[in-house]
């Protein structure tokens, strides 16, 4: 399932409160899903029952609201970062992406800028893939990318194959997604998830299956063009997140 901003209402249906992260996990796990991260759902069996609850564009809300939900649950998560909103008003810190890597999370690449990747010149397709300043801590042992707005073809996963990376995700149809480990699925949420999502689990159903299906997805359903708006604080009551010294 990808999320976006965590506790905010923007984002339409990439938007989720807490308290709806921890009903969906809760319902997954009645379901006998597993929770692992995007690079060990690519190496997973078809028949395995696994979940990833990944996190697109790198929002401070998934280091400051979802984190302590999925702590609290045991769960890791994966967050997919844009690189050059990285430290900037809103996003991730360069210091709470080490610190949910510490925690068991993956991270991810979201390109450098959000580009339609698909669009791009070879030039451009390779900026956009490559690590950013090599050798950085916060961009070591990316394995994964996450399509931004979807976008992504043969030449696309090609290249990102050559930038080191093993593994795709995006919103699209089941079966080249099951076949291809540069081509995961990720289904978008819904509103009605907690009534939908046994069904949805069951079938394998993206939420934008049909939009995609009709070519008009739009941009706006990830917020793309928006600034990313500063999280909100802890919940009263919410522990402040400590540094971790393990892995999960």
């Amino acid at each position: 399932m990808v999320f976006h901003q965590i506790g905010e209402a923007s984002g339409r249906s990439l938007s989720i409160s807490p308290e709806a992260l921890r009903r969906r996990v809760e319902t997954l796990r009645r379901l006998d899903y597993r929770f692992v991260t995007s690079r060990e759902a690519a190496r997973a069996s078809r028949t395995d029952r696994v979940a990833v609850i990944q996190f697109d564009d790198g929002f401070e809300s998934v280091y400051r609201v979802a984190f302590p939900v999925l702590r609290d649950l045991g769960v890791p998560g994966t967050t997919y970062v844009i690189w050059s909103r990285l430290n900037q008003p809103g996003s991730l810190s360069t210091a709470q992406v080490a610190e949910l890597r510490a925690a068991g999370w993956e991270v991810g690449t979201h390109s450098h800028s959000h580009a339609a990747l698909a669009d791009l010149s070879p030039g451009g397709l390779r900026r956009e893939l490559s690590p950013p300043d090599a050798g950085r801590a916060e961009a070591a042992d990316v394995q994964c990318v996450a399509y931004p707005l979807n976008r992504h073809d043969a030449r696309v996963r090609r290249e990102a194959s050559r930038q080191g990376l093993n593994c795709g995700v995006a919103g699209g149809p089941p079966p080249l997604s099951r076949a291809d480990p540069m081509a995961l699925p990720a289904p978008a949420i819904t509103p009605w998830d907690d009534a939908l999502l046994p069904m949805r689990s069951r079938w394998g159903l993206d939420a934008r299956a049909p939009l995609m299906a009709a070519g008009v997805l739009l941009p706006i359903l990830d917020g793309v063009g928006r600034p990313h708006p500063a999280a909100p604080p802890p919940a009263p009551g919410m522990p402040r997140i400590m540094s971790f010294s393990a892995t999960a």
